[in-house]
């Protein structure tokens, strides 16, 4: 199976669950998630004909909204001289989400975890104080379902070296991609500017595509969290 349209009649397998889409009655679809033979998700689906599975943003489990930032654990820490950077291509876990599409609408079907608990993590002290997601940041591999392709640029503005081994992310502004047809997903750009030893600002950026790739609809996400205009101050190192 791989990213795209599903179809009426037939399995599909991924991330240890079962996905099926038959016909309903009254000329609906009836869409059905299942792990171990038991049914954990349903719904009917009216008067649609394009249904899609596609990567989401990290942000729908273990609920909607729930969280405000990606905290991204790398797998190994990296250090960086003074007045430098560095450029990774990493990847990223992300949710799985099935979607009806109508023209420029989206509705949300169902959305799941790809095989592995989501976890939550919080960053940084009492009121201040925000609740992630949490996820390693793996150093670029083959794709699959359930992790998406991102660019990480470090720079080092300060005249210390610095050594880095998380990063936390504003989920508002990212964005997600999928190219039909294969497992490859690509998130935002995640840029880090470090401007001391104790404090950075985080933001994103659209990423470079490969033109054949499609933008994950939005609309499904539910509530937004407000989009901070100068991006995720982390004060209390990396």
């Amino acid at each position: 199976m791989v990213y795209g349209r599903l179809d009426p009649g037939g399995e599909v397998r991924v991330g240890g669950y079962v996905l099926r889409i038959s016909r309903g009655p009254m000329g609906m679809l009836e869409y059905s998630r299942l792990r171990g033979g038991e049914q954990v998700a349903s719904a009917y689906i009216y008067h649609s004909r394009d249904v899609r599975l596609i990567p989401a943003r990290p942000m729908l489990l273990p609920e909607r909204g729930l969280a405000s930032c990606l905290m991204i654990d790398f797998e190994r820490p990296v250090h960086i001289p003074p007045f430098s950077s560095v450029n990774l291509d990493a990847r990223i876990i992300v949710d799985l989400a099935v979607v009806t599409i109508e023209g420029r609408r989206h509705s949300l079907v169902d959305a799941f975890e790809p095989g592995v608990r989501p976890k939550l993590a919080f960053y940084g002290q009492g009121p201040r104080g925000v609740l992630c997601r949490y996820t390693r940041g793996i150093l670029a591999r083959e794709p699959g379902p359930g992790y998406a392709e991102t660019r990480v640029s470090i720079v080092n503005n300060s005249e210390d070296p610095v050594r880095v081994s998380t990063i936390v992310v504003p989920l508002s502004r990212m964005r997600m991609y999928y190219l039909p047809g294969t497992w490859r997903a690509r998130a935002s750009d995640i840029v880090m500017a470090i401007r001391g030893p104790d404090s950075a600002v985080v933001n994103v950026e659209n990423p470079q595509l490969d033109e054949r790739m499609e933008a994950s609809p939005l609309a499904y996400m539910g509530r937004e969290i407000a989009i901070l205009p100068t991006g995720f101050l982390m004060e209390w190192g990396f």
